[in-house]
């Protein structure tokens, strides 16, 4: 009978030759005695119990950073060709940054998929922005998609010069061409095809946009408040969000009408936005009102922020004793499932 310690499987080396290491294939009775089949130097070998020894193979456990487990569990992810996170993989000519798939993987797990990303100047949002366009459109959900953005970015043509990199085209809308495409989705029921991938500048979402406005000969030209539900997008993508952080102007209003249908939205913004002030409520609330319906939800929801902050800064520190600076988190107030309604 082979023992636990010989199984077929086994690593062991010779008792006389430890330099000498093979594995366990098999085992056979000679004379009442086990003689067991060891492979290794490209054959195999037999060899009595008292002959071999198991080998035990401790590896020594390596330490890496946070910021390097959170690198190599991104790359695992995107690279295993069955993950169920992401279908669109190396799209565009472009080197890449891991963080900037944490958009395009949010989006794609969310029930209602629509971000803010808020971050630095030159981390390439526009980049995260054509990631979630690429996966939609592997999802066979981004046919139609309408990015809003500065009027400067129309003129130097950055966005369709990025977009360009992805393999897509875009054309700009112009007044003419606006008026048309919602004259064209009153008329059918949805947003003109030649149009379906467009870039409007935040000039042209004034009043006029909004309510229509009276035209040459008394015909009146219509405006979005003519179209219930409004024009539907399968993506929206709203650049320099901050644009329409008050809900007083046009611009705001008419971002309002423009998403409302719109099964995703990506809004950008380098610009800092307080926490505590009300711009980042209005655009959240833009965003997802039936999570942050009121000022009082926001600044529940913001409320153990700072706890949590500080904990994560004490974690990635590595003090002395930093276990002792996170009992704050025991301080944090929790939201109480049906409070604030």
């Amino acid at each position: 009978m082979e023992t636990a310690a010989f199984a077929p499987g086994t690593t062991v080396r010779l008792v006389a030759r430890p330099e000498v290491v093979g594995v366990i294939s098999g085992s056979r009775d000679i004379g009442g005695v086990l003689r067991f089949d060891v492979f290794h130097d490209n054959g195999v070998h037999g060899y009595f119990a008292s002959q071999i020894e198991p080998v035990t193979i401790v590896s020594k456990p390596e330490t890496i950073s946070a910021a390097a487990l959170r690198t190599g569990l991104t790359s695992e992810l995107l690279r295993d060709k069955n993950t169920g996170y992401l279908h669109a993989r190396n799209v565009g000519r472009i080197d890449y940054e891991p963080y900037q798939y944490r958009p395009v993987l949010k989006i794609v797990q969310a029930d209602r998929p629509r971000i803010l990303v808020a971050d630095d100047v030159g981390v390439g949002k526009t980049i995260e922005a054509c990631l979630v366009l690429k996966e939609l459109q592997a999802r066979q959900r981004a046919r139609t998609v309408l990015i809003i953005c500065p009027k400067p970015l129309v003129v130097d043509e950055k966005w369709r010069n990025e977009l360009k990199r992805f393999d897509e085209d875009f054309v700009h809308l112009d007044s003419s061409d606006l008026r048309f495409c919602l004259e064209e989705t009153l008329r059918e029921g949805e947003w003109p095809s030649r149009f379906a991938k467009s870039i409007i500048p935040y000039s042209l979402l004034d009043e006029r946009l909004l309510v229509g406005s009276d035209g040459n000969g008394g015909a009146r030209r219509i405006g979005l408040v003519d179209l219930a539900p409004g024009p539907h997008f399968d993506l929206v993508i709203v650049d320099e969000a901050h644009h329409i952080r008050n809900r007083s102007t046009f611009a705001y209003l008419n971002v309002q009408r423009l998403t409302e249908s719109a099964d995703a939205v990506v809004m950008l913004s380098a610009t800092p936005l307080q926490t505590d002030s009300q711009d980042l409520f209005t655009l959240v609330n833009l965003l997802r009102d039936d999570l942050v319906p009121t000022e009082r939800d926001f600044a529940q929801m913001l409320e153990p922020n700072h706890y949590l902050y500080e904990a994560v800064e004490a974690a990635r520190g590595g003090r002395d004793k930093w276990q002792g600076d996170v009992q704050g988190l025991s301080r944090a107030p929790l939201r109480r499932r049906g409070a604030a309604k």
